[in-house]
């Protein structure tokens, strides 16, 4: 893979690791619209969510959510915003998207904790007074 991302760890053999290569696709699919500016913020809040363990599980009991996995499914969507957002708003997202909390403690916390460490500086802060409205998003037709 010519293009592949420097956020994938691999393996002795030097093959990339499946779960990198999935939380950074599910990374990629939850992420803000590119056009919105927040995109290096909301992977380095993720990250930050994401590299203690139990973090994402205690900030969805704050918020009052089942954390109980039964019946949630997987369906990753973009993050939305109008203004300034906060980790409770992120994994408010996740949740939503149906990320699970063992997920979030074993595999997000490995990717994280390697995507964390490869960062020389903090991303600057959004400058939020400053951010374009989101668009709205609209379905395609479905198939005649």
């Amino acid at each position: 893979m010519a293009s592949a991302s420097p956020d994938w760890r691999t393996d002795i053999h030097g093959q990339f690791l499946v779960e990198d290569i999935s939380i950074w696709m599910f990374l990629k699919m939850t992420q803000p619209e590119e056009r919105e500016r927040t995109v290096r913020w909301f992977w380095y809040s993720s990250c930050l969510l994401f590299s203690k363990r139990g973090d994402y599980d205690e900030t969805l009991r704050g918020l009052g959510l089942n954390r109980n996995d039964d019946g949630r499914y997987y369906s990753p969507w973009r993050f939305i915003h109008v203004s300034e957002w906060s980790v409770e708003d992120l994994a408010r997202h996740f949740y939503n998207c149906g990320l699970r909390s063992k997920q979030a403690n074993i595999l997000f916390y490995e990717f994280a904790r390697n995507w964390l460490g490869k960062l020389s500086a903090a991303p600057e802060t959004p400058d939020w007074a400053h951010l374009p409205t989101p668009q709205e998003l609209f379905n395609r037709k479905k198939a005649q």
